[in-house]
């Protein structure tokens, strides 16, 4: 028997690490590497080998030097004689001749810990992914068509959308319709009627009796769109939990193939381009960026809603939207957020479909109501206080001084002043650990636009400033 060098060397996080365990060992064609084989010296528990060629039990244990080895010629004779009713590891190579079989080992009686090597042969290693999570504890595989190793606990839910509604009778069978029709087995949408007095939530119920299997619909008091997605949040079992407007509608894949980034790529975000599209057919395309860095995404425009985080990172951080505020709550929520991460992925294609000059929309808003980015700002910052360094406060500040530039924009123009004189104090103020000058340079690298936008702001506060003196020497 001839051991072969393996693309795995051995490195498996979870491979004979509890030598008191049994363990069963499948190693396919390719017969495990000599790092594997070293690890297993010290094993005590018995170890069974399927050995299609069936070598022998003598060679497998003068190879693995062990007493107590098991060699079997394929599973089902393993599945008959093998004591799987009790715990148990599993590192197995799949290939297109054992995948089903070990597969029916797994359900007979799901190992501890599962392992090994997913060909390509195999079928497509998300499938293999997910049945893993739905039956394992714990698991790792190697993926040899995408050369990368993916791990994972077990969860039977991969993705959690959370569904915000309020009175969108008119958009939300699309939406619903969008999401019902996803190809990612095991995603869960947690639909949140916010009070609805337009027959939203009997919509809602209409798709949750269809597909009782996919949907969850929750009723509560009318309490706002950050208190609706902190409850679909708190109600969330996916691994990742994602956010979809209610007048807004998805590609059939676009949940899957953010799992498949996120997955592969170890990310605890991952996001894609998403299509703006208007009442009178127009559509602009908004590609995702692959070269996106998470330093740059921070001071972004809030886009969560084409995104999907990792659910335990956001409940460690205790990352929430702020239910007091009741318009542009994803602002804080995404910073918090990508703050939190280690890697963010993304995809180019675009799938999510973002609706657009719609009556009610938040981003329609152009009077006083625009000033509550300084609340938002000023429950963010209180949020970082106890943490934040000069880096944090850095893109803090560039999130700052984009957005209050776009409201400063959007306002109407007999407001411009009044808008002006209160972000001002914010942008300048004593909020950020950044003094006047890092600010000054801050804005000078945002470009000409910006920085004559932070310029118009010192002014204002100067002649604020001139004003207030002018009056107490009065």
């Amino acid at each position: 028997m001839k051991v072969t060098s393996s693309r795995v060397d051995g490195r498996h996080p979870y491979f004979a690490q509890r030598p008191h365990i049994p363990l069963i060992i499948i190693p396919g064609d390719e017969l495990m590497c000599q790092n594997m084989i070293d690890s297993l010296k010290g094993h005590e528990a018995p170890i069974w080998v399927v050995d299609s060629k069936y070598s022998g039990q003598q060679e497998w244990s003068s190879l693995l030097s062990h007493s107590d080895i098991y060699v079997v010629s394929d599973i089902n004779q393993l599945i008959n004689k093998c004591p799987v009713d009790k715990r148990y590891e599993l590192y197995a190579v799949l290939d297109q001749h054992n995948s089903e079989q070990i597969k029916k080992l797994i359900l007979s009686h799901a190992p501890d810990v599962a392992c090994g090597v997913l060909e390509r042969s195999a079928g497509d290693w998300l499938q293999w992914y997910q049945f893993s999570a739905t039956h394992c504890e714990r698991f790792s595989w190697w993926v040899d068509d995408a050369s990368a190793q993916v791990s994972g606990r077990l969860s039977s839910v991969p993705v959690s959308v959370v569904v915000p509604v309020y009175n969108v009778v008119d958009w939300l069978d699309e939406c619903l319709s969008s999401l019902a029709h996803q190809d990612l087995d095991g995603l869960e949408v947690i639909v949140v009627d916010d009070g609805s007095t337009d027959g939203s939530g009997d919509i809602a119920k209409k798709w949750q009796m269809q597909y009782p299997q996919r949907f969850r619909t929750i009723h509560q008091q009318n309490s706002g769109c950050a208190t609706a997605r902190n409850t679909g949040l708190l109600a969330a079992r996916g691994t990742f939990t994602g956010f979809v407007d209610s007048d807004d509608f998805v590609a059939p894949n676009m949940f899957s193939s953010l799992y498949r980034s996120a997955v592969l790529l170890q990310s605890d975000v991952a996001q894609c381009g998403w299509t703006e599209f208007y009442p009178d057919g127009r559509k602009v395309e908004c590609p995702g960026n692959e070269s996106a860095l998470l330093c740059d995404e921070l001071s972004s425009r809030p886009t969560i809603w084409r995104k999907i985080y990792r659910t335990a990172m956001l409940q460690e951080k205790g990352i929430v939207f702020p239910a007091h505020i009741r318009r542009f709550d994803d602002l804080p929520f995404q910073f918090e957020a990508l703050l939190a991460a280690r890697k963010l992925t993304t995809i180019t294609d675009c799938h999510y479909f973002y609706r657009q000059a719609r009556p009610g929309q938040d981003i329609g808003i152009k009077d006083e109501r625009l000033l509550v980015h300084v609340e938002l700002f000023e429950w963010l910052m209180l949020r970082l206080e106890s943490e934040i360094t000069r880096s944090t406060a850095m893109q803090a500040f560039r999130l700052m001084l984009n957005t209050h530039y776009w409201g400063w924009l959007t306002i109407e123009k007999s407001l411009k002043k009044h808008y002006l004189n209160n972000i001002s104090k914010q942008c300048l103020g004593a909020s950020f650990p950044l003094t006047h000058f890092e600010r000054f340079l801050l804005a000078r690298k945002m470009g000409r636009k910006m920085f004559n936008f932070y310029m118009r702001l010192t002014l204002c506060s100067l002649v604020a400033g001139l004003g207030s003196k002018g009056k107490s020497n009065g």
